[in-house]
């Protein structure tokens, strides 16, 4: 099936939000701060319309992704990498168990890295020279479960893990992202527990020089931060995602969105910057949008992936993209994500080159951070 294009036309195109007419509540408190409802839209068929793309039937993709299960030979090698998870086996007791999980897409291997001993793990990211991998992670002292959130980074060989500190009071730190040169880690902290956590200027930016024993230094606010370069940083915003210059805080809106974003719209660049994919869940689409310059932003003919999706993940070359997909349980208000699956979509085909049921994870505590 080939994705859907859309003219670009003189200045960037503004698609209108997904009114939240469909909702879900998080009823796990350990994720309560930070996914608390997500929404599927009554304007779908005008968004898609507005945008210029004819609404796939639903079913459309489900049917390739099913069929799809394992990456054909002749393009394994094209698959370099691993990806890394946060998963929670729906069987776990008390609760659920978070811990970080490798994927190896050519063997289709799914591997545990961790394991949790009254410790969860979500929002991981390996350095670029996989020696340190950065985590946050619920309950500090390792022995009770709390709703604050730790960062830390840990020694991949010797398994020593340093905690990353702000000077200001910061109990929910999330989302690590590597500079390009491993020289410098970003993250987002919820400074005021009483902030609606879905709201991205709830969030404030943190970048750390890992070389030094300062605090983490707070640049501005959004979320989901990922490196531009190492001055600045493209981040999540109500109005659209922005350019966070990290030495002057300033902020740039570079791609407007007509109505309001909520932190579950996850997106992605590519590691040259070239490529940027924003997953708009309640839309039943992913955005996959060429960009030719981040200062002033430019962008090319960009295309349209249906899709209900999370967590878009560019692979290290930039030529497939993973995300996880789900159905909604039903057709009510009250629907929610269920079926979650792990796709990978090929940029060279435009199709999808595998899919890896994650039925048996907990879907509301299904994260894909990272894949090197």
């Amino acid at each position: 099936m080939e994705p859907q294009q859309i003219p670009t036309p003189g200045t960037p195109q503004i698609p209108p939000s997904p009114s939240n007419s469909r909702h879900f509540k998080v009823r796990l408190e350990i994720l309560a701060a930070f996914l608390a409802v997500l929404c599927v839209s009554a304007g779908y068929v005008i968004a898609m319309k507005y945008l210029g793309v004819t609404p796939e039937p639903a079913g459309t993709y489900e049917g390739v992704l099913r069929e799809v299960t394992k990456v054909e030979d002749d393009i394994q090698e094209e698959l370099g990498g691993k990806l890394y998870l946060s998963l929670a086996p729906v069987e776990s007791p008390d609760s659920f168990s978070l811990d970080i999980y490798a994927f190896d897409p050519v063997s289709a291997v799914l591997e545990q890295k961790t394991d949790t001993k009254n410790r969860e793990y979500l929002t991981s990211e390996l350095s670029p020279d996989g020696t340190k991998m950065a985590f946050a992670s619920y309950s500090n002292d390792g022995t009770t479960r709390t709703s604050d959130t730790a960062l830390f980074v840990r020694d991949v060989v010797t398994g020593d893990a340093d905690e990353i500190e702000t000077l200001d009071p910061a109990p929910q730190k999330r989302t690590p992202a590597w500079s390009s040169d491993g020289s410098l880690l970003a993250f987002v902290a919820r400074l005021d527990e009483n902030s609606d956590p879905m709201i991205p200027e709830s969030w404030t930016v943190y970048v750390k020089d890992i070389s030094s024993d300062d605090y983490a230094e707070r640049i501005g606010s959004g979320a989901n931060p990922v490196f531009l370069s190492n001055g600045s940083l493209a981040v999540l915003k109500s109005d659209g995602i922005h350019r966070l210059d990290i030495v002057s805080g300033d902020s740039t809106l570079v791609l407007p969105y007509a109505e309001k974003l909520e932190t579950n719209t996850k997106f992605d660049v590519t590691r040259d910057g070239t490529k940027l994919a924003v997953a708009e869940p309640s839309a039943g689409y992913v955005r996959v949008i060429p960009v030719t310059s981040w200062a002033p932003f430019a962008q090319g003919t960009e295309t349209i992936i249906p899709a209900h999706a999370f967590w878009p993940t560019f692979s290290p070359l930039g030529d497939y993209l993973a995300i996880q997909t789900f159905e909604w349980s039903d057709e009510t208000d009250n629907a929610y994500p269920v079926d979650p699956r792990l796709a990978i979509y090929s940029f060279d085909t435009n199709e999808w080159v595998m899919s890896y049921d994650l039925r048996t994870f907990v879907q509301e505590a299904l994260f894909i951070s990272d894949w090197k």
